[in-house]
């Protein structure tokens, strides 16, 4: 794929993207590239085709955002998707929020986010340690890639970005297995939203999340 191959289907996933984002989104594929050389962020079977898999994949849930003033990404890793979501949105004011419990992807996150001058921050830390308070802002979008069962997101995340949170989450061909296994303790929203780089896989969008 061209550079201009490559800033094309960006556009096409996000639409509202300007093209200097979408060039500097090609800043961040060398930037990841490089630093997978040296430690293991994604499966080295993907890095060929790491626009499509990571970047594309990642950039479809800014399209989706709606009124989304802060994003708090779990189990952040390679940073996908959420140093795709923090350069999409590096002009809007929107607070980025990374955690992750590995020093050494914590040390790539943040020398990512230094090199594309970002306005995100990263937690290293697990999970189940954060503090509800710290996250409390209206419209928070929580999102996750290949990190946990929903069961378990739903547990750990219950609370977290007040009553207007959502979630958008990654899911593959056994989605519904795990729905099913969520909803014996969980009622929630939900709509599904199809995959536009992926026709395996779902995007989960979860709102209005109860105990039963």
């Amino acid at each position: 794929m061209t550079p201009s191959e490559k800033i094309e289907s960006l556009q096409a996933v996000a639409p509202d993207v300007s093209r200097e984002t979408a060039e500097k989104m090609l800043g961040l594929e060398s930037f990841f590239l490089k630093w997978a050389k040296t430690i293991n962020l994604v499966s080295p079977t993907t890095l060929n085709e790491a626009w499509k898999r990571h970047f594309l994949d990642s950039a479809q849930l800014w399209s989706w955002r709606g009124e989304t003033k802060a994003w708090l990404d779990l189990g952040s890793g390679s940073g996908f998707p959420a140093l795709v979501i923090a350069l999409l949105e590096r002009d809007s004011g929107a607070k980025v929020t990374l955690v992750e419990s590995n020093v050494k992807k914590s040390a790539y996150l943040r020398q990512a986010i230094a090199a594309l001058d970002l306005d995100a921050h990263v937690l290293t830390r697990r999970v189940e340690e954060l503090e509800d308070a710290v996250f409390n802002v209206s419209s928070t979008t929580i999102t996750a890639r290949a990190f946990a069962p929903l069961d378990r997101m739903l547990e750990w995340t219950n609370g977290l970005g007040g009553a207007s949170s959502r979630a958008l989450l990654h899911k593959g061909r056994g989605f519904q297995a795990e729905l099913d296994d969520a909803r014996r303790r969980w009622a929630f929203d939900l709509v599904e939203r199809t995959s536009l780089v992926d026709s395996d896989s779902v995007i989960l969008d979860i709102t209005a999340v109860r105990r039963l």
